[in-house]
């Protein structure tokens, strides 16, 4: 069976003027090799952020399928084309050591 791994990401942004923002997203690969780049950018303005749908949409695509579908729906469609999908978690968040 083929295999999808999603690593999912998170990135955080801060700001004297404007506050903190938070932004996620996810990189792909599709048997081995990263065919998608969706990860996340936080910033002040025009920061990059992908929910999980549009992840498992942009995957559906990348495989040539376009349905509109809730994520659970993309899922299952992504595991009947045959693949085996693997997800992990990668936090972007930056910490201080003064903890």
């Amino acid at each position: 069976m083929a295999t999808i791994r999603i690593t999912w990401m998170t990135d955080e942004h801060e700001c004297d003027d404007c506050g903190t923002s938070y932004a996620s997203g996810a990189s792909v690969e599709i048997e081995g090799h990263e065919t998608l780049d969706l990860k996340p950018s936080a910033y002040c303005y025009d920061g990059s952020s992908y929910s999980r749908v549009e992840v498992y949409n942009a995957i559906l695509a990348a495989l040539g399928e376009y349905p509109e579908v809730e994520e659970r729906e993309c899922r299952e469609l992504i595991e009947c084309l045959g693949f085996e999908i693997t997800e992990d978690v990668e936090c972007g968040f930056d910490y201080d050591d003064d903890y």
